[in-house]
């Protein structure tokens, strides 16, 4: 897996493509993955399988405190372009499509926790025009930018290089196909915008699934509950022993 950190104030004072004022880590899936690998809890996932063609509005519900909203989205069966499933062959599965020079919003419902803090998705046919951007409260706090991403697959067509080309059927050579991770390591978020600027040709956009949305725990926290399971345990065996004397 491939690992990139954005910390805000390096990449603010390097005017880097990429916008940060929270401190975000991207990593990329290995070739032809397209779930992720991470451990995200309370983890809820929107496949867009049997969601409509277009003006699709709907809220995808994990439990009564967590869910996802999107709306008036299209999406687009399986094809060429874009779409998770078997490396050969289409299941029948649906993606989601950005068109050129317009955005979706993403919104996160979530009244009880910390917060979500990750967010990950399979990209398709990236290209140049596909940005992301992660909202909270309405202000944007990170955008990840296509040079990023390029920059850390590497440029296609290249026979070489097995991010280049759909791996359910090997076509669309000239793009990567790739599952990116994005964790916010400073703080949540509750909007996704994923927008396509300014088309490079009349059929560019920017086809996503599998998108996924969770918390992560940072390696701190991890400690922190080690440690407290811990205290639990000898809690517990204090009160054996206490019983047995």
């Amino acid at each position: 897996m491939k690992n990139i950190a954005f910390a805000a104030a390096m990449m603010l004072a390097a005017a880097s493509p990429a916008y940060a004022v929270d401190n975000f880590q991207v990593t990329f899936e290995a070739a032809k993955v397209q779930n992720t690998t991470r451990t995200v809890f309370g983890k809820l996932v929107e496949t867009f399988t049997g969601r409509a063609a277009t003006n699709a509005t709907f809220t995808n519900v994990l439990n009564p405190t967590f869910s996802v909203s999107y709306n008036t989205i299209a999406t687009l069966a399986n094809d060429a372009n874009g779409g998770a499933g078997p490396v050969a062959g289409n299941t029948g599965g649906r993606y989601m499509r950005v068109a050129g020079g317009t955005s979706e919003t993403i919104t996160i419902n979530q009244t009880a926790g910390r917060g979500t803090n990750y967010f990950g998705m399979y990209v398709s046919a990236f290209d140049p025009g596909n940005f992301v951007d992660f909202r909270r409260g309405g202000n944007t706090v990170f955008t990840f930018s296509p040079a990023n991403l390029l920059a850390a697959v590497g440029a296609c067509p290249n026979v070489n290089n097995a991010y280049c080309g759909n791996p359910r059927g090997g076509s669309v050579p000239a793009e990567p196909f790739v599952f990116i991770n994005f964790v916010n390591k400073t703080s949540f978020f509750d909007e996704v915008v994923i927008r396509q600027a300014s088309p490079i040709n009349a059929n560019a956009g920017y086809q996503t699934d599998n998108h996924t949305f969770g918390a992560v725990p940072e390696p701190a926290t991890w400690l922190m509950l080690i440690a407290g399971f811990g205290m639990v345990g000898v809690t517990a065996r204090r009160r054996n022993t206490a019983v047995a004397a």
